[in-house]
């Protein structure tokens, strides 16, 4: 990897990777096929007096910020969609992740309910500790690795707020240090054409995880398929390409 240049999918890969470390909006890769179909429907609401197509009823439910307004939508996925993504915003808002529990199915998305509800009310934890500049905060995560990952998070971005990667290591707890330095690291690296050394990376587990990706991530030009990243992932075991193979393996499939 040290002598080779970082295709430019992997760097978009790393920086959507970080996002979902920082950022609450991020949940599993199911966000991005809601923000698509919200982003589409969006952009085609009109104030003219034409009738309706489904994409501008679905960005005007959306809009309302009422989920009862979903309901007036005609297929499921639009209802889900419009439910969800109403759902998502609510969550971040308020802070409260009790909004989680209100997510549903969608139709044509692969991953797990269940861990797209738990993903949402980490998130959403990890945002309000962000928002309100508390580290604190984090302890009402349900598990220790949702804890080291909120604060992580929370370490994370002040460092990338600074450019100064020292301040990962304010942390108290070295799994927070190590998984914040990663990932400023991956972050560093990513969108400056500059290739990731393994050995940078701090702990022997993101060392190990970082060489077995390596064949699959970087040294090809095209991106390789979600059976081969999946293959390569199910080894993982450091936080920091944990969080970046649960995107993977919760990615919706692609249309055909």
């Amino acid at each position: 990897m040290d002598d080779t240049q970082t295709p430019t999918w992997v760097k978009i890969s790393i920086i959507l990777n970080v996002l979902v470390l920082i950022s609450t909006f991020v949940v599993g890769g199911y966000v991005f096929y809601t923000q698509h179909s919200t982003q589409l429907a969006l952009t085609g609401v009109s104030s003219t007096a034409q009738a309706e197509t489904p994409q501008q009823k679905l960005g005007n439910a959306i809009q309302s910020d009422n989920l009862s307004s979903c309901n007036s939508l005609q297929s499921a996925k639009d209802k889900a969609s419009c439910n969800n993504a109403i759902v998502f915003a609510n969550a971040r808002k308020t802070g409260d992740s009790t909004y989680c529990k209100k997510l549903i199915s969608t139709p044509g998305y692969t991953g797990n309910l269940s861990s797209l509800i738990q993903s949402c009310e980490v998130n959403t934890i990890t945002n309000k500790a962000l928002t309100q500049k508390d580290v604190s905060i984090c302890s009402a995560q349900s598990t220790k690795a949702e804890q080291t990952t909120c604060k992580s998070s929370y370490y994370l971005s002040l460092a990338l707020k600074n450019k100064n990667i020292k301040v990962c290591d304010s942390a108290k707890d070295t799994a927070v240090k190590n998984t914040c330095h990663n990932t400023f690291l991956m972050y560093a690296n990513g969108p400056t054409h500059k290739p990731i050394t393994c050995s940078t990376l701090r702990g022997a587990a993101a060392q190990k995880d970082c060489n077995t990706l390596k064949p699959v991530l970087f040294n090809r030009t095209t991106r390789p398929s979600q059976k081969d990243l999946l293959k390569a992932c199910s080894t993982v075991t450091s936080p920091t390409f944990s969080g970046f193979c649960q995107t993977i393996s919760n990615a919706p499939a692609p249309a055909k």
